[in-house]
């Protein structure tokens, strides 16, 4: 497994990495709860995006992005708010088509999302991204397909025909250990917001007085009245920030909330404050397999653009990634751009920016080893960390891939760390 480097303010050279797994448990009808990874569920090192060397303390290479450990971007080795990063995953279903074709079973053929009437409050009021509604929901018809690492696959399972400019060489888009063996996933309908959340919509939660959600809400309603297995809703213990404008500064130069425009991708959110921000919002956090179906279209993509599946080609037009937003090597604030910037690499049924510009919290803990012998509407339900997938404008190419996998800490505040929503279909 190949550890993730936390990011440097002077950020000159090609960023890769990952974190050691969490033990974990997967839960759902057919899937084995018993299933876990075998590593240290504490031991933590650098995030997706990281760019530092030490995998096991940030704290001498990112001095902006740690601090305290409930309320700032932390990644040390005993905080609840470490980057508890976890290996690569791929995106895996078996596939020989392009956008109109099945995956190996069930997947719906339609290459574009049906999108429902936002209602949501977040948008009231509120300007539109990119010339599009901000709050846009896109229907991922469900499916039956391959999660995690398909049979056959190396452990270099895609090589890159792209250099980043920022990198002198080419390398193999490396698979880790945590995405095998694979294993069939069935999901059923949902909607996936087709943008991650802005700071304008996030703004519209906190200026609501950020409501802190009724004791077992956020639950996926439209799977037999709630019953996800494993899924118990907004627990009372859980909290939300006393003070909006420090903890989503996450002492980074980094902030959207605070250097950031309206449109721009929300970070340093905490796992808890995107999960009250879904409920209020009338959603819920998507599962794993749920965001994978979305980024591989349920046909084996290596990237969420690629047609055929297995297309490698990656470029700014595609994704926001490597601190190249600005168009120059280096990380600053202008690499992170408004959402749906680069329109030419949604997803199959019309979601943007499903790898790149923020890693996005999903509702699974840990990082766990792939139910056998499948999962159907599952999630995992044990682990020191919160699953967190997408890639971010921080990230190089190998960890764009659609299946790319790592858990943080759910108390974690990241510059490149922010999420979107699901919504009953």
């Amino acid at each position: 497994m190949s550890s993730r480097i936390l990011l440097l303010l002077a950020f000159t050279s090609c960023i890769s990495g990952k974190d050691n797994n969490d033990t974990g448990t997967l839960s759902g009808t057919d899937a084995d709860a018993d299933a876990d990874a075998d590593s240290d569920a504490d031991s933590d090192s650098d995030s997706d995006s990281d760019a530092d060397s030490d995998a096991d303390s940030d704290a001498d290479s990112d001095a902006d992005t740690d601090t305290d450990t409930d309320t700032d971007t932390d990644t040390d080795s005993d905080s609840d708010s470490d980057t508890d990063t976890d290996s690569d995953s791929d995106t895996d279903t078996d596939s020989d088509s392009d956008t109109d074709t099945d995956s190996d079973t069930d997947t719906d053929t339609s290459t574009t999302g049906d999108t429902g009437t936002s209602t949501s409050p977040s948008c009231v009021g509120l300007a539109l991204c990119n010339g599009d509604d901000c709050c846009a929901s896109d229907l991922v018809p469900g499916g039956t397909f391959q999660l995690g690492r398909h049979a056959g696959e190396t452990d270099d399972c895609v090589c890159s025909s792209i250099c980043d400019a920022s990198c002198g060489v080419c390398g193999p888009l490396t698979c880790d250990a945590d995405e095998a063996p694979g294993t069939v996933a069935t999901v059923s309908p949902f909607r996936l917001d087709r943008y991650e959340v802005t700071v304008g919509r996030f703004r519209k939660f906190v200026e609501a007085g950020a409501p802190v959600p009724a004791p077992g809400s956020g639950l996926h309603s439209h799977l037999a009245g709630g019953q996800l297995v494993g899924e118990t809703g907004w627990d009372a213990s859980w909290a939300l920030s006393s003070d909006w404008d420090y903890d989503l500064w996450c002492s980074t130069p980094w902030s959207t909330w605070r250097d950031g425009s309206e449109d721009d991708p929300i970070n340093c959110v905490t796992w808890f404050e995107a999960y009250a921000f879904c409920i209020w919002d009338g959603g819920f956090l998507p599962t794993e397999a749920e965001f994978e179906l979305a980024a591989s279209g349920g046909e084996d993509r290596i990237f969420p653009w690629s047609v055929p599946p297995t297309d490698q080609s990656l470029s700014l037009s595609l994704a926001v990634y490597d601190c190249l937003g600005d168009g120059s090597v280096g990380c600053t604030i202008d690499d992170i751009l408004s959402v749906g910037s680069a329109p030419a690499g949604a997803g199959r049924w019309g979601q943007q920016d499903l790898v790149g510009s923020v890693n996005e919290w999903l509702l699974d803990w840990g990082v766990y080893a792939y139910p056998q012998p499948d999962c159907i509407d599952c999630m995992s339900t044990s682990g020191a960390s919160r699953v967190v997938r997408g890639g971010a404008w921080t990230s190089p190419d190998r960890e764009l891939r659609s299946a790319d996998r790592f858990g943080n800490g759910d108390s974690g505040r990241l510059p490149y760390l922010g999420f979107r929503c699901a919504r009953a279909p």
